[in-house]
């Protein structure tokens, strides 16, 4: 793994740190962070295998914005399971 690689895995792990110390953070706005570390580390695992980085510039934010919606909708039925889960158990 090359130096750019281990920086960015390494801001990420400070980004998540952060994140998870924030009580008031909205799932949709954790959702885009995430999608956009993802986003970030795909363009550039593409662009070190030689991908079109002109293609690559222009998806990256498609790619977040599919990512979001899909870790947006695991995110809420994560927390309806435990709400479920909470609901069940003091029932």
């Amino acid at each position: 793994m090359n130096l750019l690689m281990r920086t960015l895995m390494q801001k990420n792990r400070e980004i998540m740190d952060d994140l998870n110390n924030e009580p008031d953070l909205d799932l949709e706005t954790y959702a885009m962070v995430l999608a956009g570390i993802w986003a970030t580390a795909i363009f550039f695992h593409e662009m070190e295998r030689g991908g079109d980085v002109l293609e690559l510039k222009r998806n990256i934010w498609l790619t977040a914005e599919e990512l979001a919606k899909d870790m947006g909708m695991l995110m809420c039925t994560w927390n309806k399971n435990i709400e479920a889960v909470q609901n069940a158990t003091t029932n």
